[in-house]
């Protein structure tokens, strides 16, 4: 009865911590980005309140240390332009590897990373930022096949393995379902196209 309780209150806390070192993280890159803690207050404000953290508030859900481990990656692959960057690309290594572990989702976000490091670094940090993301990528599909037999299977039930969302209608559905589309669990997401041409007009690779 005592461990089920500590557990239950640990629960109860959990992610309303990930979630706050998350708006940190956010604060901070918006005094990198835009050398303002205003603007990244009203960032890590809005991302806070928004729906998408509802359901996880309170709860062992996976998804808010996904995030924070995504944020924190991004967060030291920005700083290392400026601030030891081999340190940096390390410790971005780290949370981009554990941002799979978590849940393998995270994936679809890697052209990303690698989109903004080629365009944000020279070609020694670069090359530096990309062995350092090939190893993420062969420890995990290593790791896959030991356990699981399939390098793309990460070990979770087929529901969420990357096959099962690999179709047009699948993406549809993920992007405009009322069940489980990212428009209703994060209606913020409508205002992409507009910080996306805004940051655009600023510096070109704000939008990266």
């Amino acid at each position: 009865m005592l461990q089920q309780d500590t557990l239950l209150f640990v629960s109860f806390f959990t992610n309303p911590i990930i979630i706050s070192l998350t708006s940190l993280l956010i604060v901070c890159l918006g005094k990198e980005f835009f050398n303002s803690y205003k603007i990244g207050l009203i960032l890590a404000i809005l991302f806070s309140i928004t729906s998408f953290i509802w359901p996880y508030n309170i709860s062992l859900y996976l998804q808010p240390s996904q995030v924070f481990a995504l944020t924190a990656a991004f967060y030291f692959i920005a700083i290392g332009k400026k601030y030891n960057f081999t340190k940096n690309s390390l410790l971005a290594e780290f949370f981009l590897g554990s941002s799979i572990l978590i849940h393998p989702t995270s994936t679809i976000l890697f052209p990303r990373f690698l989109l903004y490091a080629l365009i944000n670094l020279k070609t020694r940090k670069f090359s530096i930022f990309l062995s350092a993301f090939i190893r993420i990528i062969s420890i995990q599909l290593t790791s896959n096949f030991i356990k699981f037999g399939s390098f793309s299977n990460f070990g979770y039930s087929k529901f969420q393995t990357l096959e099962m969302h690999s179709s047009i209608i699948g993406l549809v559905g993920l992007i405009l379902s009322p069940g489980w589309g990212i428009i209703f669990y994060f209606p913020l997401i409508l205002l992409l196209p507009i910080a996306l041409y805004k940051s655009w007009k600023i510096k070109s690779h704000f939008a990266f």
